[in-house]
């Protein structure tokens, strides 16, 4: 599972939970979900949290379910809730007493391009990501979104592993998009360049094809991980 905290911004500390910014919400989640939290054996240490620089600032997508939440800031206990209602497996899930306390504002209806652009924690992800970002965009207006009548959504984000292979990049596809082959899935590339994205927007995200020599792992909507030929 991937949390991802939309901030409005892209200039993270290197160690995100060390962030200035008030409330933090990945250093709350952290501090329940990581290896000394309450919830860290419930999720078999498997959540991956990280900062984005879309907004609206203060709300969260779990991937690869794609399901987006706000009003993270509303209430005392408000984490620890989020935890218990959203990110433990469902067998140990507590229910909401009525509608959830959080709005659920997802959509569910796009491709997410997410890059690695964390300047603070390596140059290599902070030179490549805004390159990267930008010639995301620049394409996807140019080719995706005149064969296909939309455009994928394209932000920088935090920390997310392996600086050496930048520029890292996870696209996740909707489940909702049933006749796409990658459909509910999370794909993982590195060592991509401004060269490789047309390629990519070509091949991966219209035609649901993994370019092998950029693949570095994958997620399906079970939280199994991905790997070529599956």
């Amino acid at each position: 599972m991937h949390i991802v905290v939309h901030t409005g911004r892209d200039d993270w500390a290197s160690r995100i939970e060390e962030d200035e910014e008030k409330p933090n919400i990945a250093k709350e989640l952290k501090a329940l979900l990581g290896p000394k939290g309450k919830f860290y054996e419930a999720t078999s240490g498997s959540v991956m949290i990280s900062n984005c620089s879309s907004g609206p600032a203060g709300s969260v997508t779990i991937f690869p379910e794609g399901r987006s939440f706000s009003g993270l800031r509303d209430y005392e206990g408000v984490y620890h809730d989020f935890v218990r209602m959203l990110l433990v497996p469902e067998d140990l899930r507590v229910e909401a007493p009525g509608k959830l306390p959080f709005k659920d504002h997802s959509s569910g209806e796009n491709i997410t391009i997410l890059i690695c652009g964390h300047n603070a924690r390596d140059s290599r992800c902070g030179i490549m990501g805004p390159l990267l970002r930008d010639e995301f965009k620049a394409q996807s207006k140019k080719s995706v979104h005149e064969r296909s009548g939309w455009e994928p959504d394209v932000s920088l984000i935090s920390h997310i592993g392996g600086h050496a292979f930048a520029g890292n990049i996870i696209i996740y596809f909707p489940s909702t998009w049933t006749k796409h082959p990658l459909a509910g899935k999370g794909i993982w590339y590195g060592r991509v360049e401004p060269k490789h994205v047309e390629g990519i927007l070509r091949e991966t995200v219209t035609k649901g094809v993994i370019i092998e020599e950029l693949f570095r792992g994958g997620l399906d909507l079970d939280g199994r991980l991905l790997k070529l030929g599956q």
